[in-house]
């Protein structure tokens, strides 16, 4: 520990890191368990594997999946997470809030 900490702000902080670790495994559950079926989801779950929109673009490419014809580019992968998720896609709707989040806070730098 780096700092002091009373008893109650011990039990405090492993309360909301219990609940922590109960969120990061119903993610990791959510991307285990996802099966893509559509274009969309197997963009979602290339980008979840990846975490860049580029490397995802460079996979897709790679494995000879395009869009119309042309091939995949970082701005294609970016707003196909944007965009409304399936109401049954919990994957995409996860990957989407925090995406957004993401690319909120990068902005007000």
């Amino acid at each position: 520990m780096k700092n002091f900490r009373t008893l109650a702000q011990i039990k405090k902080d492993i309360q909301t890191l219990q609940k922590q670790v109960k969120l990061y495994q119903r993610y990791i559950s959510l991307i285990e368990n996802y099966k893509p079926q559509t274009f969309t989801q197997h963009v979602i779950h290339h980008y979840v594997q990846e975490g860049s929109t580029v490397r995802t673009a460079e996979n897709l490419n790679r494995l000879g999946i395009t869009i119309d014809g042309r091939s995949i580019g970082q701005k294609d992968v970016s707003s196909i997470i944007q965009s409304l998720p399936h109401p049954h896609d919990l994957l995409h709707k996860e990957v989407r809030r925090l995406f957004l989040k993401k690319i909120r806070s990068s902005k007000s730098r």
